[in-house]
């Protein structure tokens, strides 16, 4: 007598899907790179996309600049722009606004070691009067710096607007702009 089979365990059907492709993306180099503009609105000065200033003339005063200076941007009202890495401007500074700005960040580092001195000093003493004049100190030394030579009331990836700026530096700016020419 014949026996049936037994039966044997099938094995998983596996069913594939098919995915569609992801569309290719574009490369970079057909993408138009932005093109760098400044423009002054009322008394600010935009930048965007990494324009440049014009650096033959002091942005303060609008005299001829004796220098280029790499500044970094700050805002005297915001302290979280008092110290870190900013945008780099390069301005033209006359002498006396460059000597100006070289006092300010001077000033903000020697008033943040004396605070620091006088925390740890009044840490070591138990001098909380000396401590708490140090914090105060280490406070608002920033201010200084983020106040010279001009400040900055917006800093995103691809602008920034410049506050603070000479009235004879804004008129020759917006001079350009209404002529067409390149700044």
């Amino acid at each position: 007598m014949e026996s049936a089979p037994a039966p044997v365990p099938s094995a998983q059907v596996k069913v594939i899907v098919p995915v569609p492709q992801e569309p290719a993306a574009a490369p970079s180099d057909s993408l138009p790179a932005p093109v760098p503009m400044l423009f002054v609105s009322g008394s600010e000065i935009i930048l965007e996309h990494g324009a440049v200033l014009p650096t033959g003339a002091c942005v303060k005063c609008g005299r001829s600049a004796c220098g280029v200076r790499a500044v970094m941007p700050r805002h005297p009202r915001l302290p979280g722009t008092w110290y870190g890495r900013r945008p780099v401007v390069e301005m033209g500074l006359c002498r006396k606004h460059r000597d100006d700005h070289s006092v300010a960040v001077a000033l903000t580092w020697s008033m943040l070691a004396v605070g620091a001195l006088l925390l740890v000093v009044g840490a070591v003493t138990l001098g909380w009067v000396s401590a708490v004049l140090g914090l105060l100190a280490m406070g608002v030394a920033g201010w200084f710096r983020a106040s010279s030579p001009v400040v900055a009331t917006m800093v995103t990836e691809s602008r920034i607007v410049l506050g603070g700026a000479g009235s004879l530096f804004l008129n020759r700016i917006a001079g350009a702009e209404q002529r067409g020419d390149s700044v």
